[in-house]
């Protein structure tokens, strides 16, 4: 009977164990301060969403959404990709809403944006236009399909007043089942 009761705490000692770096925690929160989650999503499946909210429980941090004053058009996959591409072209990146939160009150931001045509966002670059980070370190994540090569160089080129810390790109986020541990990793390994 011991050996049993043994073996069983063994067994969720294990299994604990793996549930916590499965999630990329080992107990405890990454501590960066108080820290703010700001991102853009426009799909249906929420990929950059689900990166920010992995961001957000591992950090403790808050999270906000950017979002276009004037809603983007109504428009199915492909004929978004060309009006996009269109936007980018012309120069125009839409006005957004207030974000409700001051980021000047944040000690550390993660701005997520999912890949258009391989950068930023539209409402992703009006953001980092407009708002003076204030010296804060901040940080982009990227999800895409395909590619987000310019994302990282774009967001630097773009950002105002901020200390740019290193960020990551994410690719396939909806079918990938380690995203958790990979978000974890990065953030865990974030120097300031």
């Amino acid at each position: 009977m011991k050996k049993k009761n043994i073996l069983c705490v063994m067994m969720i000692t294990i299994l604990l164990g793996a549930a916590g770096q499965a999630f990329g925690q080992s107990g405890s929160q990454v501590n960066l301060g108080k820290v703010l989650v700001l991102y853009y999503s426009w799909s249906d499946s929420a990929n950059t969403e689900r990166v920010a909210g992995i961001i957000r429980d591992l950090t403790g941090g808050d999270m906000a959404k950017v979002e276009p004053a004037t809603p983007f058009p109504d428009l199915a996959y492909r004929p978004m990709t060309e009006w996009v591409r269109a936007q980018q072209a012309a120069g125009n990146y839409p006005a957004i809403k207030p974000l409700g939160v001051d980021v000047g009150s944040y000690d550390f931001i993660f701005i997520g944006t999912p890949a258009w045509y391989n950068t930023l966002a539209l409402p992703l670059v009006t953001l980092l236009r407009e708002t003076d980070f204030r010296g804060k370190p901040v940080t982009v994540f990227g999800t895409h399909q395909g590619n987000g090569s310019k994302i990282m160089g774009d967001f630097s080129a773009q950002v105002r007043n901020a200390r740019v810390v290193p960020g990551e790109l994410f690719g396939h986020v909806a079918g990938d089942r380690q995203l958790e541990s990979k978000v974890a990793a990065w953030v865990r390994g974030i120097q300031l």
